[in-house]
């Protein structure tokens, strides 16, 4: 089960890169072919990082490993600048608001997963739930405020 909690991250996050980088595909990488700013920007950041797989994508770079027992993913530009972390989540980890809302508004779906991310914009929590074989995207401010819910794709 524990495994099932640390593939679904990585997959939704390739997913979700996927989608943003339609004209340039998503392709797995080997370190050498990463920038050295941008691995040395993710050292001086996560330098607990474990194991690094690495993604490329036009100029951008994905570096997913485990930090604190976590899954996380974070995206660089080339130049090492950091544009986005996302950091897995137990549910007893997302705000209260976010978890009164789900009792609320889903008491009989289970979470499938659960992120925090950070990116320009803020830092947002994603929820993941199924709902009647589909599964469904929850986001939620930094202050645990209902944003939007989105279906996932179907992956073909």
């Amino acid at each position: 089960m524990k495994n099932l909690y640390t593939v679904i991250p990585i997959l939704g996050v390739l997913v979700l890169f996927l989608s943003c980088a339609r004209e340039n595909p998503v392709t797995a990488v080997d370190a050498d072919v990463v920038p050295d700013l941008v691995q040395t920007a993710l050292q001086e950041k996560y330098p607990e990082a474990g194991e690094v797989e690495w993604y490329q994508s036009g100029n951008k770079f994905e570096a997913e490993f485990e930090a604190d027992d976590r899954e996380t993913t974070v995206l660089f530009n080339k130049r090492g600048k950091l544009l986005m972390t996302e950091t897995e989540l137990e549910e007893g980890d997302l705000p209260q608001s976010v978890r009164d809302y789900l009792a609320a508004n889903y008491p009989d779906h289970p979470i499938e997963e659960a992120d925090k991310e950070e990116n320009r914009k803020g830092l947002f929590y994603e929820v993941e739930l199924m709902i009647d074989g589909q599964e469904v995207e929850l986001r939620f401010d930094a202050d645990g405020n209902f944003i939007e819910a989105e279906k996932e794709e179907a992956e073909q």
